[in-house]
């Protein structure tokens, strides 16, 4: 007798074959470090939400190259990466968020989001721990992407030390926000 587990995951999978439903064949996480400059999570949370949206890679020094050394250390403005989305051919949109209930519908819809926060204000994880910082904190702000939720976390891919698939607090997020502008990325294609 088959077992009902391996069934139901066969045919998930030849559904997914059959159909080509995609959410994402390429690894987007990208980290800034040792990527040429301090001040690199600007571009490379454009490389990640462009991989991702496209299904293609985009290198952090790619984006640093159409971005430029606009601040010392590389620091970079939203409008520097709305730039660079446009010329990566990513579509994006801008909203002010107050209530991490509208992130939370952004992220339903299936986009993911950019914002720039204070990282003081996310606790650090403890010892191997999925959940808070991987990382001692700064005082300047960062950019980051979350693209999911988890009861009162949101999922970010912070492109610091340790920052692949972190749980930070969504209240915590909402607090430490420099400003509540976000940039909302849609997925360009679900199906081929």
């Amino acid at each position: 007798m088959i077992n009902i587990r391996i069934f139901c995951c066969s045919i998930l999978f030849l559904f997914i074959s059959l159909f080509g439903f995609s959410e994402g064949k390429i690894r987007w996480y990208r980290s800034q470090i040792n990527t040429g400059q301090i001040g690199n999570c600007g571009p490379s949370v454009v490389s990640m939400v462009a991989t991702w949206a496209r299904d293609k890679p985009f290198s952090v020094e790619e984006v640093r190259k159409i971005i430029g050394t606009p601040f010392r250390e590389g620091d970079t403005s939203f409008e520097h990466l709305e730039g660079a989305l446009k010329k990566l051919h990513v579509d994006y949109y801008e909203i002010l968020v107050y209530r991490a209930e509208q992130v939370e519908k952004i992220l339903k819809d299936g986009s993911v989001v950019i914002l720039l926060f204070y990282p003081r204000y996310i606790p650090e994880a403890k010892k191997d721990s999925v959940f808070g910082r991987g990382y001692s904190a700064f005082s300047g702000g960062h950019y980051s992407v979350i693209y999911d939720e988890y009861e009162d976390y949101f999922l970010v891919n912070d492109p610091w030390l340790n920052g692949e698939d972190r749980y930070y607090k969504k209240n915590k997020i909402m607090k430490s926000m420099v400003l509540r502008k976000i940039l909302v990325v849609p997925r360009r294609v679900k199906w081929r």
